[in-house]
């Protein structure tokens, strides 16, 4: 076991030798490690390892497998909600460990950005080649990079949950029963739409902490002000769904909003940044 453990840190050593792009080649020039602030800002932390996604994603395949399989045999959701309640015990573990890494990057990047701002390293950042605009992102990223075996972990648990989470949401408002082929798309819609939140709130929950650091010279009101903002979008994002809506009002509740909302915020946030770091 020792021996193959070894050999496999040798291998991976050549590989970053080598390479050291092939890693997380399919990332935005920004987001890479190779990335030269990403590179300062992560220290020896750089050598993490790209997530694992083939799991997830084969999880992810069973899932709606299972899904399309109901859509002939209508009863099997019904079959299976004693079975899909048991994982939902876990959940507030995840939700607690994924809230806590949400924290430690909006943190993370909120003091980045208000020791950069205290001691004018804004400056320097801006006489490079790199658009400031771009150089924010990776100094966000950076944020996120420290976090990404956590994030491994999370992802993995969060595929396994949001299938019977949905199933167990729409079983509440009666709707298995009542419209069985509008909610099995919408099963579909949800635990992709779920997955795929857990891609972009990290990278917005990033943005936050780079607009309020930007703001903020000092760090415990940086840190302060993105959790605030955080948790108003959290609550946001959530409280609509206890409502009692139609086909496209949940279409839009669960789906829409969830992936829209952080793309939009994401943005907004570093344009925010980039004018308050560039207004003199």
């Amino acid at each position: 076991m020792q021996a193959q453990g070894l050999f496999a840190e040798r291998v991976y050593a050549q590989i970053m030798k080598i390479d050291p792009h092939r890693m997380d080649r399919f990332l935005p020039a920004w987001a890479r490690r190779a990335n030269p602030i990403i590179r300062a800002q992560l220290g020896v932390f750089w050598r993490a390892m790209t997530p694992d996604l083939s799991v997830p994603a084969r999880w992810y395949l069973y899932q709606m497998l299972v899904t399309v399989i109901s859509f002939a045999l209508p009863g099997m959701f019904n079959l299976l909600l004693p079975v899909v309640v048991v994982p939902v015990i876990l959940l507030p573990f995840v939700l607690y460990f994924y809230c806590d890494t949400l924290f430690r990057i909006g943190a993370e990047t909120a003091i980045m950005l208000a020791d950069d701002v205290r001691q004018d390293r804004i400056t320097l950042l801006r006489t490079t080649p790199i658009p400031l605009m771009q150089a924010l992102a990776a100094k966000g990223a950076a944020a996120i990079w420290r976090q990404v075996e956590t994030l491994e972990l999370l992802l993995l648990a969060i595929v396994l949950l949001s299938f019977p989470m949905v199933i167990l949401q729409h079983a509440t408002f009666n709707l298995l029963d009542a419209q069985p082929t509008q909610t099995r798309l919408l099963v579909i819609v949800g635990v992709t739409a779920s997955i795929a939140r857990f891609f972009l709130e990290p990278i917005m929950i990033a943005a936050l902490g780079i607009a309020m650091g930007a703001v903020n010279k000092l760090r415990i009101p940086a840190i302060l002000s993105t959790g605030a903002l955080a948790f108003a979008y959290a609550v946001l994002i959530n409280m609509p769904r206890l409502l009692e809506l139609d086909v496209w009002g949940r279409l839009l509740v669960e789906t829409v909003l969830p992936l829209a909302l952080p793309i939009a915020i994401t943005y907004l946030s570093l344009r925010f940044a980039v004018h308050q770091l560039t207004r003199d």
